[in-house]
């Protein structure tokens, strides 16, 4: 496997799913969740996967699996799990409750693939969401109630030139609230999010609502 996604402005050339096997909503972290506690429709959920998953396939990207987790209810937003530079996979250290242990699954697929764990004298509070790679050495941290790493820890580790911090008060992570359109477009919802950050310096930022 080629691994290292440090650009995300580049085609997909690759991605890592994780099955809905065991998918459900059992914490409502948000109002709008509240209609769908223990209420998923497993049947629909892994069919949708299944189209999402072979609609990457036609498009000529590769697809890996996780290996499923018993009761992770969430290990489809495989996203949250780590985060995967060219020097190797840095592992989510999740703070809720009900996630901690997904990374496992990231590690097992790191050991099959021979990808590089990246390891550190102290515990990184990093999770993926939270996490954007720009190109050139450059990337972006959202800082929020899952995400409180040190910027100089994520520099030394994944061998950053330059880390963007945005602050957000998201009680999921920034990409619930924020995401990149362009290079110099966003989508960012401004009543979480601090818009005012050195990082939104000439972009063109669309709202979103809620």
């Amino acid at each position: 496997m080629i691994y290292g996604a440090e650009n995300v402005f580049k085609p997909l050339r690759s991605v890592i799913l994780a099955k809905p096997d065991y998918f459900n909503v059992t914490t409502a972290v948000l109002t709008q969740q509240q209609a769908w506690l223990e209420n998923v429709d497993l049947d629909k959920a892994q069919y949708q996967h299944q189209q999402l998953a072979n609609r990457l396939q036609q498009l000529g990207i590769t697809v890996y699996y996780l290996p499923s987790l018993e009761e992770k209810v969430d290990q489809v937003f495989v996203r949250d799990t780590g985060i995967i530079s060219s020097r190797g996979a840095l592992l989510s250290s999740f703070s809720a409750e009900w996630r901690k242990g997904e990374e496992k699954a990231l590690a097992t697929l790191c050991q099959e693939y021979t990808i590089p764990i990246l390891k550190s004298d102290t515990t990184v509070s990093v999770e993926g969401g939270d996490f954007y790679f720009l190109g050139k050495g450059t990337a972006l941290i959202g800082k929020g109630p899952r995400t409180t790493v040190e910027n100089y820890d994520l520099v030394r580790l994944l061998g950053l030139r330059v880390l963007y911090t945005i602050e957000h008060q998201s009680p999921h992570h920034l990409d619930a609230v924020f995401n990149i359109v362009d290079e110099d477009v966003v989508v960012v919802n401004r009543n979480y999010v601090d818009w005012k950050a050195p990082y939104f310096l000439g972009k063109k930022m669309i709202d979103l609502d809620g």
